[in-house]
Parts: structure tokens; sequence; C-alpha cells
């Protein structure tokens, strides 16, 4: 599958399977949106425009990077599931809002569930203001030295596998409530600030150079 063209491309999917594979190529400037589909991407591709990813799956078997203004949410739908995976993980050098109502409610998980399963690299801007659950499934945070990772509430949830979020760049925690990072955080040479709220360290993980300030 190809999307070419001079003008703005706007790809929707709300069902199936649309997969980029060798040969083909995702128009640079278009604008992408997820909303119960899955985008395959098999080839490298760079998003300008970012994409929004709404109670949809987005599988990156090839180097994947977002640029512009990306939105990972939900639209509080029960029984749904999102899920960003892939062998070789998503690179965000723009601005990644991870927003919503998402995870389990009680313990019947009757709500949506977002599940990381492959690396998610930020050399940007995520402000993660979700309310319930991130759940990693073998899945990786790479905060790198430039990146900037706003943490409001929530949790990220250790599911299930190897899971890390490893900070070589900037932790904010952000608003009044209280966010609990429940897998490894290892913290090599970045920062973590408290500016408002709790934050909440209990998944175990490294200390090297790392610092924390309130």
């Amino acid at each position: 599958t190809s999307f070419t063209g001079t003008g703005t491309v706007n790809l929707e999917i709300n069902s199936g399977t649309v997969t980029i594979d060798s040969g083909s190529s995702l128009f640079n400037n278009g604008l992408y949106s997820l909303s119960g589909g899955t985008l395959n991407v098999k080839v490298a591709n760079t998003l300008n425009k970012g994409i929004t990813i709404s109670n949809g799956d987005l599988i990156a078997e090839s180097n994947l990077t977002l640029k512009g203004t990306s939105n990972w949410t939900f639209d509080g739908d029960y029984y749904k599931y999102s899920t960003i995976s892939g062998t070789t993980g998503v690179t965000n050098t723009g601005t990644l809002n991870i927003t919503g109502d998402a995870g389990a409610t009680g313990y019947n998980y009757n709500g949506d569930r977002r599940f990381l399963t492959t690396s998610l690299n930020n050399s940007g801007t995520i402000v993660d203001t979700h309310t319930r659950e991130l759940e990693f499934n073998n899945g990786t945070i790479n905060n790198l030295t430039t990146g900037i990772y706003q943490l409001q509430g929530g949790i990220l949830d250790n599911y299930n596998g190897t899971n890390a979020f490893n900070n070589s760049g900037k932790v904010e925690k952000i608003g009044t409530e209280t966010a609990k990072i429940s897998i490894p955080f290892n913290n090599t040479n970045g920062t973590v600030n408290i500016k408002q709220g709790t934050l909440i360290l209990n998944g175990g993980g490294t200390n090297t150079g790392g610092s924390y300030t309130m």
C-alpha cells in the first residue's frame, strides 16, 4: 500500500488491517487516525504530522518516527484495546499526548485497556495525563537525553514480561494527582522533578548519576 501526493492525505482506519510493506510508503505529510483498526508498518517511515490512535493498534516492524503532534487516547467504550507494538519500536521526536480514562474497572477489566509491547523512544515531549493503567507487556520507554516525559497521574503498570522505563532526559511530575511507575525505573544521568503531586516508584530499578528534585 502506498499513499503519495502533494496535498493533504487523510487516512482513517476504523476496522480491518492496512499493511505498509516493502515497496510501499506512507505520505509523510498526511493525517492518520486509528479508531478501531490496525496499521502495520513494515518499512521505515516518518509521519511529519504524527498520528492519532483511539482504540486501534499500531504495529511498527521497521523504524517509525513520529513528528508533529500525536495522540494516544480512548473514546470511553468498554472492552476495547489499543496497542503499540512491533519489532523495532516507535520514536517520538515531536509531541505525544497520552490521554483518556483507560484501564481496568475493578477486577473485571470492564474498561478500555492500553498496552505497550515494544520500545517507545522519546527525544521530544510526551505529555501523559491518562487516569488509570498503561499496561506494559514486554514494553520499554526510553526517554532519551533530549526527551521530556510529563506524567500527571495513573499507573505505568507491569502487566507481563520484561518491562522498563529508562530515563536519560527529564521526567516531570505534573498535576496534583498521585502517579505510580510500577515497572523498573532506571535513571541514568537523567533528572526527575516533582513539580506537583506525588510520584511513587514501586517497580525497582537503578540510579546512575541521576538526580531527583522537588
